[in-house]
Formats: C-alpha cells, sequence, structure tokens
C-alpha cells in the first residue's frame, strides 16, 4: 500500500471577518477587532478553561487577525522579506508568550458570546478573508 503524498500547506497570517450569534434578530451588530498580541493569543492548545479575551453579543460582527507561528527572525534570515514587513505584534508575541502548547499555530481568543450557554450551537458565518501581511511560508 502506498502512503498518499503530503502537500505542503502556503501559511498567511490573515484577517477573518465573522458574524457569530444563535439566530440573528434583526438587531443593529456591533463591530470588533481583535488583534494579535501577547495578551490575546496563545500557542497550540484549544481550551474552555482560557478566559476570554473579548466578549461579544449574539450577531457581532468581529474581525480577528491571526499571527503567524513561524519565527520572525527566520523571516528576516530569508533576506526575501523586508523586516518591516513582519508585524511588531508578530516579534511581540514570540518573545513574551512563553507557554507553548503542544501544537505549533498561534490562536488568537477565545471570544465569549453573552448568553451561550455549554451544549448550544453558535452560527459563525464567514464575511471575508483577506491577507495580513505581504508573505507567506511553507511548513
Amino acid at each position: 500500500m502506498t502512503r498518499p503524498k503530503l502537500l505542503p500547506w502556503l501559511l498567511t497570517p490573515s484577517i477573518l471577518t465573522v458574524s457569530i450569534g444563535f439566530v440573528f434578530q434583526g438587531a443593529r451588530a456591533a463591530e470588533h477587532t481583535l488583534m494579535p498580541s501577547p495578551q490575546t493569543v496563545h500557542f497550540g492548545y484549544f481550551s474552555a478553561a482560557l478566559k476570554p479575551v473579548l466578549t461579544v453579543n449574539s450577531g457581532d460582527v468581529v474581525t480577528i487577525e491571526s499571527s503567524g507561528s513561524v519565527d520572525p527572525a527566520e523571516v528576516d534570515a530569508s533576506g526575501v522579506v523586508p523586516p518591516s514587513a513582519v508585524p511588531e505584534h508578530a516579534r511581540a508575541i514570540r518573545r513574551e508568550v512563553t507557554d507553548r502548547g503542544p501544537g505549533p499555530h498561534v490562536l488568537t481568543g477565545p471570544v465569549f458570546v453573552n448568553g451561550a450557554m455549554p451544549g448550544d450551537v453558535l452560527e459563525v458565518r464567514i464575511l471575508g478573508i483577506d491577507f495580513a501581511v505581504p508573505y507567506g511560508y511553507n511548513a
């Protein structure tokens, strides 16, 4: 039996705009922006015990920016990407976030939805995805 060939993934920090909620009530939704920083990210795991970094109401629109997990020093050493293209928050996260889970990914959040209870199903509508930096990398 031959194993399927694994394809490299192109990874790029992105900006994701989503609408979160149970049922859209027709009320005007608030808009929030959640940027990555040492205070708003964690490395490599999901946990219900994490304290939310943002609280929203059902139907609100949230723009969340992710941060890449590649070390900014490696990007700088590539000689292809100018150091000014690497966001300062990526450098601060690499320096200051020392609690690293088993996975390599930098996760922005979590987001708490007011009124959500354990067992509820939330609807998340992706309204848009955009690039956060002018470079990508393979891992």
